[in-house]
């Protein structure tokens, strides 16, 4: 089980949220990380929404790098 809190979002979201004291450009590098250390999850629970999706962490990096993208 990965509790992603507010880091990892729903695969229901449409955009990172509230990004005032991120670092934008190592969100998707964050993600990455997390995901090359959590090969095997079962339950990955978001920090809001539908937690029965286990592409929440695919879902947030597709949205992490378009966001790097942009800036």
């Amino acid at each position: 089980m990965l509790y992603g809190g507010c880091l990892v979002k729903s695969v229901e979201d449409s955009d990172l949220g509230n990004l005032g004291d991120a670092s934008v450009a190592g969100y998707s590098t964050t993600i990455k990380n997390v995901q090359e250390k959590c090969k095997k999850i079962k339950y990955i629970i978001p920090g809001h929404n539908d937690w029965t999706n286990t592409k929440s962490l695919e879902h947030t990096l597709k949205m992490a790098q378009e966001l790097k993208q942009k800036n």
